[in-house]
């Protein structure tokens, strides 16, 4: 993770107090490997002064939702709130044809993206094996305003969060994508073969009747 002399601030604004309360916890471990930390070769690329490299300390554990966890281990570090997020490019593509633009995956920041599904099929996996490791799926993934950033230029719109509104919209915020916990350590490489082991018959999030008109969102995955 990069961390800026003048972001603490933005990000605790942005993503609240429980994002603020571990970002903290990480920060409070860097005394101890400061000159290791200050990377001046990162300014040219990122276009921000002081920028210093900061790590999840081996001794800090940040457990996910025990409401939503597998196991007592289940943990994420730099990531939101799990830590896998996965997106079908099939889902992609239909909310693309919607919005009558394409946009770029990036978009929905996830760490595993499948093809070769009918869209939104991900929402009833339940369990799904990608090469040799097994995946539980936990919950649907609610997307906040970060998603209407364009990661290439930084301007905000109000897409795809507007479009999606439309028909994803569920009782606690906008659905695109899921997200996982990994039942045991292994190792997926690009080109696996997913394997769904157990679904269900209807998506994971109750769709809501009426538009509330906001786009806001409890956690930003």
């Amino acid at each position: 993770m990069i961390h800026t002399s003048d972001s603490h601030g933005a990000y605790q604004s942005l993503l609240g107090l429980v994002f603020a309360g571990w970002y903290v916890a990480v920060l409070s471990n860097l005394t101890d490997f400061e000159p290791f930390l200050v990377v001046p070769t990162l300014t040219p690329l990122v276009g921000i002064n002081a920028c210093r490299v900061v790590h999840m300390p081996e001794d800090y554990v940040r457990q996910v939702n025990p409401r939503y966890a597998t196991k007592e281990q289940d943990q994420v570090a730099f990531s939101d709130g799990y830590p896998f997020l996965l997106v079908n490019e099939a889902s992609l593509a239909d909310l693309s044809a919607r919005m009558q633009e394409s946009l770029p995956v990036n978009r929905f920041r996830p760490n595993i993206v499948v093809k070769g599904m009918q869209p939104y099929v991900e929402d009833m996996w339940r369990k799904i094996y990608i090469g040799h490791v097994a995946f539980h799926i936990v919950k649907a993934s609610e997307r906040c305003p970060i998603t209407t950033t364009n990661q290439t230029t930084a301007i905000v719109g109000k897409e795809p969060l507007k479009t999606l509104a439309t028909y994803r919209r569920a009782q606690k915020g906008i659905i695109f994508g899921q997200n996982l916990v990994h039942e045991h350590e292994g190792i997926i490489r690009l080109g696996d073969t997913v394997e769904v082991v157990e679904k269900a018959a209807m998506p994971n999030f109750t769709p809501r009747v009426k538009d509330s008109g906001t786009n806001r969102t409890e956690q930003c995955d």
